[in-house]
């Protein structure tokens, strides 16, 4: 049984919205890292309303971490993309991995749910997972309820690297 078999974001189809991968950037190898895993990985969910974009990620090794940065909004419409990105980097075997959410402007109750889940996930598979939450609009609703009893929270990417 999967972890988010319950979970009413992949529950209900979303034909409004479709996806659209990148290429992986061209970039150097990173010290130690597998050359297969070099590559940057940039996934955006554009919805038919919205051209400009809800929410983008942007995943890259960093020694033996994986760095997954996310920018705009993480709420039900969007958190079942931010889950699928932070799954499939998982499943790369990172010693941590690290979601930055400066770049978030709103964190819904979807998007903690998210980071609850794939810390589980992360705990099971023994990869440690670090969240750089640094202001207002990300902090309070990991705040309020409670995830920061669960996750690991640090206020700069620096820290989550050391």
């Amino acid at each position: 049984m999967d972890l988010f078999d319950d979970d009413p974001v992949t529950r209900y189809p979303r034909r409004h919205v479709r996806r659209v991968d990148d290429l992986p950037r061209p970039g150097g190898t990173p010290d130690g890292a597998h050359p297969a895993r070099a590559a940057t990985h940039d996934r955006r969910l554009i919805a038919a309303d919205d051209p400009a974009g809800l929410v983008s990620l942007r995943s890259e090794w960093r020694r033996d971490a994986v760095v997954t940065t996310v920018a705009g909004e993480v709420d039900a419409s969007t958190a079942g993309t931010v889950r699928a990105e932070l799954l499939a980097r998982l499943d790369e075997r990172p010693a941590t991995l690290v979601v930055d959410l400066r770049g978030v402007g709103f964190l819904g109750a979807c998007g903690v749910s998210v980071l609850v889940g794939v810390e589980r996930c992360a705990r099971r598979r023994g990869v440690g997972l670090s969240v750089v939450a640094a202001h207002r609009r990300v902090l309070r609703p990991l705040l309020v309820t409670r995830a920061h009893h669960v996750l690991h929270l640090v206020p700069t990417l620096g820290d989550a690297l050391a």
